[in-house]
């Protein structure tokens, strides 16, 4: 994690602007903020390239000047420092790729990251990837906590594990009854996996194979809601969905998308639902057939499993 002083924001801001750039031009482009000399302006970028924050590229006499981190990197970083300093605390535990940090609770620790560990591997072997090698995972002692931690003052009861500056948050094992808190810290971080993948994959697709990866809809609960939903469902329900995490919910969006990609899985397989994920536009490639046909394909799937189910068998 890195540190920037105010001026190195500046700096910074001016870089992200117009790079590559020179000195001279950031020197220029602050004059009516800060009145600094060019020397200063010059120590100022050698401490951001020793901070390899920034990249200088030399162009004959003179060096131009080019950020090696996005503002949205520089921003994540400051705001988990903070988090750290507020909530974080002490290292409770850790593991090959997981560390845990707040409330002190070993043995759910230790179950946690043997959970996490085990279904990483799987999903790394399963989807021929790999996932991010360190990941920070903050458990709080009550679910108000974590919802302001978040920023969240009016945050639903039934929120209780989230991924937000680039951190997991868990709230308390007593806050979880209808689900496993090890399934809802998958989930979460599963949401962070496809992210590095594909971080401009459409919300649904993600949330549902995060879901399906993570065993996150109790059995029950979704078979009740896909037989109630099921007559009036159509592409439409799935790819309209909202991005707003409540309104999602609320549209039973993960039962929704949990049956899609199970649903490919079952048909298709693996790898067409991973070509899928990284073109989700391109649904002949993946499925060998056109967006229609898939979509009527998946409804006759939910009818036929539905009658299979009011039979009995």
């Amino acid at each position: 994690m890195h540190t920037l002083t105010d001026a190195e924001w500046q700096i910074m801001r001016v870089i992200w602007e117009r790079q590559p750039v020179a000195a001279t031009t950031i020197a220029q482009s602050l004059m009516d903020v800060k009145a600094w000399s060019l020397t200063t302006v010059k120590t100022l970028l050698s401490r951001l390239v020793e901070k390899q924050l920034v990249q200088a590229e030399p162009q004959g006499k003179k060096f131009l000047y080019r950020a090696a981190w996005s503002e949205l990197d520089c921003i994540v970083s400051e705001m988990k420092q903070v988090l750290h300093r507020i909530y974080g605390g002490h290292l409770r535990g850790w593991s090959k790729r997981f560390l845990f940090y707040g409330m002190d609770n070993p043995a759910l620790i230790s179950a946690l990251t043997t959970y996490l560990e085990t279904q990483t591997n799987r999903i790394e072997k399963r989807y021929r990837m790999e996932c991010p090698r360190t990941q920070e995972i903050f458990l709080y002692e009550s679910k108000a906590r974590m919802h302001a931690a978040l920023g969240l003052a009016d945050a639903p009861d039934w929120l209780r594990a989230a991924w937000v500056w680039d951190i997991l948050h868990l709230a308390p094992e007593a806050a979880f009854g209808d689900i496993g808190i090890e399934h809802a810290l998958m989930f979460v971080w599963m949401q962070k996996v496809l992210s590095t993948v594909h971080s401009q994959a459409p919300y649904w697709l993600t949330q549902g194979i995060a879901a399906f990866e993570s065993a996150l809809v109790d059995p029950d609960r979704f078979e009740q809601t896909m037989a109630r939903i099921s007559p009036t469902l159509d592409a439409r329900s799935v790819l309209g969905l909202s991005t707003q995490y409540e309104l999602f919910r609320a549209q039973n969006g993960y039962e929704l998308t949990l049956s899609v990609v199970s649903y490919v899985d079952k048909r298709y397989g693996c790898d067409a639902l991973w070509a899928f994920f990284h073109q989700p536009n391109d649904y002949v490639k993946a499925f060998g057939c056109e967006e229609a046909d898939f979509w009527n394909e998946w409804l006759l799937d939910l009818k036929q499993r539905g009658r299979k189910e009011a039979l009995g068998q």
